[in-house]
């Protein structure tokens, strides 16, 4: 009897290891896939932007918005089906359209599409806004290619020339004049709390017969009456896009609702101006009750990564 009972406890320990054992096994299986797939989308991201067409009067798409942002510009890579040289490259997160029979089919995604066109198709100019790309082509519905089915959240904002993080081209935390119809001048100084790095947009309305214009500025010298603004480009005020992502395995998004989902992607919020979005995602990773509210395996399945790619 006593070695029937050592034998039950041993089989017992042995049972409980090798569940220890395949659980741990099994996360870092996802974990690994996961990582993957991120250092994937990280790579094909820096590729274009490393061939980004970065002048002052050619438009990118750079829209911040409540929830996923989205991310496009002019770019000399090849497009999907095209042997053009030049493309329209955008990167996004959408729900596909559920096929039948197949879970998680409909769950969002990061996806990726690449629009061949001819230096012809590029429109020129610079706009109030060059960072909303008005005149960037907008690929169509099936230009759009998967890149990242495990990606569920996309956010990015600006590593600034001064050092700063900002959700805009300009330093948000200090004084700026964005409705000016004139060019600043040297009066336009500290006595008025403007700071080197205050930015100044200049719009004169125009008429069909003679357009409007739109100027920017920068202020490289704030000095009581000498102050020195530089005329520049938003683009050109910024060092680095600096791209998140949270993203959460295959087969643990397979049983994920969609109304999970959702509750899942509001947890991350959007990026403030001055903050690290990382730091703020990290806070809702490394604290496991409201994943764990939602479903039990987000706790440990969950993760977020963020990289600074530097404007070419």
């Amino acid at each position: 009897m006593a070695a029937i009972v050592i034998l039950i406890v041993l089989v017992l320990i042995m049972t409980k290891m090798i569940d220890i054992t395949s659980r741990t096994s099994m996360l870092t299986g996802k974990t690994m896939d996961v990582e993957s797939e991120v250092r994937m989308v990280f790579d094909r991201f820096a590729l274009d932007l490393n061939q980004a067409v970065n002048r002052p009067d050619v438009d990118w798409r750079l829209n911040k918005a409540v929830g996923n942002d989205q991310i496009g510009f002019w770019s000399q890579v090849r497009g999907y089906n095209s042997q053009r040289a030049l493309s329209s490259v955008n990167f996004r997160v959408a729900s596909m359209a559920p096929t039948p029979g197949v879970p998680g089919s409909g769950l969002p995604q990061l996806e990726r599409a690449a629009r061949g066109v001819g230096w012809d198709d590029m429109v020129l100019g610079v706009e109030q806004d060059p960072l909303l790309g008005p005149t960037l082509v907008i690929p169509a519905s099936s230009d759009y290619q998967l890149l990242g089915d495990q990606i569920f959240r996309l956010e990015f904002c600006y590593l600034l020339k001064d050092g700063s993080l900002s959700t805009v081209h300009y330093n948000s935390q200090i004084k700026n004049e964005l409705l000016s119809t004139r060019a600043p001048d040297a009066s336009d100084d500290v006595s008025y709390s403007y700071r080197a790095g205050s930015w100044w947009t200049m719009t004169v309305s125009g008429t069909p017969a003679a357009p409007g214009t739109t100027a920017h500025y920068i202020c490289r010298d704030e000095s009581m009456g000498r102050a020195i603004w530089e005329k520049t480009a938003p683009t050109e005020n910024i060092s680095a896009i600096v791209m998140a992502v949270a993203i959460v395995d295959r087969k643990t998004r397979m049983l994920l609702s969609d109304g999970q989902l959702n509750s899942l992607t509001n947890l991350f919020l959007d990026a403030d101006d001055g903050a690290d979005v990382l730091s703020a995602w990290n806070a809702v990773s490394d604290d496991p009750a409201p994943l764990i509210s939602i479903h039990p395996l987000l706790g440990q399945t969950v993760r977020v990564y963020q990289r600074y790619f530097t404007l070419p």
